[in-house]
């Protein structure tokens, strides 16, 4: 007995190693073996639940989010001091998990739930497993718990809420000598950074956190901090440095096998190419993109992926292929959360096809509702895009003064943002 305890604690270990050295098919195989063991002995709770949370966060890598939900629902069930510990693997009975794996499972459960699209489930689990007193949680776990909280928040449209949570795991993670766990986080504030509109605080963090996880060879860290570098990079209009940092994400995304980042960097060099007037290649890069968001069901990519294919359609002039496309991706983003940052974008969208097709009232009430929800969300980069349109809506309505007003509103916003690529676009289309 002692030695297949011994053997599924060196597995344990061996697993944990793998997933810092982004091994992640390897850990899985691992963790499979040790899921094997436990259901052939009766060890203790503590054990067939450690093996549980590790073979969860193994598939969870691998993005196998299926396999993940189905393990962490094994969890959820153990606990009848009646039930031998092999059949609660397989069956489940009431719940008597120990504290820091219960945590440690809902962590899981919120990040495969945010990857799906679906924010409040994310949230509302987290916030079910949060303990009122952290004694005896190991720092990783509680600077883990609010690190994902904050991404949570993020995803909702709540920056100043997610950056509260984030710098908070930060301290954590510096005061703990946690090197990736700050890694992470830098990312992550540098995407609410770039959200709330300061491109040049967003830079610095993806850059800090890129050369930290280079340095711990944390390959999903950096693969994350070099796909957000690229889309500041598109922002800037610097296209051949976006393109590059871009193509190496997506490398790194595809070696360790995280089919969300491919999906989400593909999105990226399909925007790349189109604003360089390669339509054709900027539709083959969002036709793989949606593929794989289709088939994996990642609701936000599969919104994004039809926003950005209309906006080929109306550089094209097809107006009609257009509309349709993004009233799909309105649909999708809306089941998301219909006050997020995807909701608003397409909106703005929306609204600026209508205004090239020429009917105005009905391009104003799309630009209204997008210039609302990006104020509330306080998204600077899509508020200064949105006053663009409304400036040009106001000029084809006669409205030369409002015009005016809206397109100034709107090159000050871009210009704090240092979106430079889009204000020179702003001044030659007010010109």
């Amino acid at each position: 007995m002692q030695d297949r305890i011994s053997n599924v604690e060196r597995l344990l270990v061996e697993i944990a190693h793998l997933h810092e050295n982004g091994e992640y098919r390897q850990a899985y195989h691992r963790a499979i073996d040790a899921l094997s063991l436990v259901t052939e002995f009766s060890p203790g709770k503590e054990l067939c639940v450690a093996v549980l949370v590790s073979a969860a966060r193994s598939a969870y890598y691998l993005s196998n989010f299926n396999d993940c939900l189905e393990l962490l629902s094994r969890i959820d069930g153990f606990g009848t001091e009646s039930t031998p510990f092999p059949e609660k693997m397989k069956t489940g009975a009431s719940p008597l998990v120990p504290p820091c794996y219960k945590i440690e499972a809902a962590i899981i459960h919120s990040n495969v739930c945010r990857r799906l699209g679906r924010y409040n489930e994310a949230i509302i689990i987290l916030d079910g497993n949060r303990p009122e007193k952290y004694d005896g949680i190991p720092p990783r776990i509680i600077t883990e718990l609010l690190l994902t909280r904050g991404a949570c928040l993020y995803n909702m449209g709540l920056p100043d809420q997610a950056r509260e949570d984030l710098e908070a795991s930060l301290g954590l993670a510096i005061h703990n000598n946690d090197a990736r766990a700050r890694a992470r986080v830098l990312v992550m504030l540098g995407l609410v950074a770039r959200y709330m509109g300061f491109m040049d605080k967003a830079a610095d963090y993806f850059s800090r956190g890129r050369d930290l996880c280079r340095s711990l060879n944390d390959l999903y860290g950096e693969a994350a901090a070099l796909l957000n570098e690229a889309i500041v990079y598109y922002h800037t209009g610097v296209f051949v440095k976006a393109e590059k940092s871009a193509s190496k994400a997506k490398s790194l995304f595809g070696k360790i096998e995280w089919y969300p980042g491919v999906c989400r960097s593909l999105l990226v060099q399909g925007n790349i190419r189109r604003k360089c007037g390669d339509y054709d290649g900027a539709l083959k890069s969002y036709s793989r993109a949606g593929r794989l968001a289709q088939q994996q069901g990642y609701r936000k990519e599969t919104a994004l992926f039809l926003a950005y294919s209309a906006a080929v359609s109306e550089n094209r002039g097809d107006y009609q292929r257009a509309m349709r496309l993004l009233n799909e991706s309105l649909t999708h983003a809306e089941a998301i959360s219909p006050m997020g940052d995807v909701a608003s974008d397409v909106r703005r969208r929306i609204g600026l096809t209508l205004l090239l097709d020429g009917k105005l009232a009905e391009a104003e009430q799309y630009l209204e509702s997008a210039l609302s929800l990006s104020r509330s969300n306080k998204d600077k980069l899509c508020e200064g895009l949105v006053l663009r349109a409304v400036g040009s809506l106001k000029y084809h309505s006669g409205l030369e003064s409002e015009g005016k007003t809206a397109f100034r509103e709107s090159i000050n916003m871009l210009r704090i943002c240092g979106c430079s690529h889009e204000l020179v676009r702003t001044h030659l289309i007010f010109a």
